[in-house]
């Protein structure tokens, strides 16, 4: 796997991960996850601070999911050794 400072060393590590299928399906999911997440939250009592927690929760969700697919997707590719 290659870490990701590598990737400044050598920029052609993500030229095998140009799909854009895996980010578009983990931004509409977040996308959709954030409207009833902020709903539910501005129910509560935080009201307008819970809208405002609801998109906060809903980017670190999609962060989070793309770190996870990132790192399958290196983990499931072949590693080169660049001698």
């Amino acid at each position: 796997m290659t870490p990701p400072g590598d990737c400044i060393l050598r920029p052609h590590c993500l030229t095998a991960r140009v799909k854009t299928l895996p980010p578009s399906i983990v931004s509409v999911s977040a996308n959709v996850l954030r409207v009833f997440i902020t709903y539910f939250l501005a129910k509560t009592a935080l009201g307008l601070s819970g809208i405002w927690l609801g998109i906060s929760l809903a980017a670190a969700l999609r962060g989070t999911c793309s770190l996870a697919w990132y790192l399958l997707a290196a983990k499931r590719q072949p590693r080169e050794d660049v001698s």
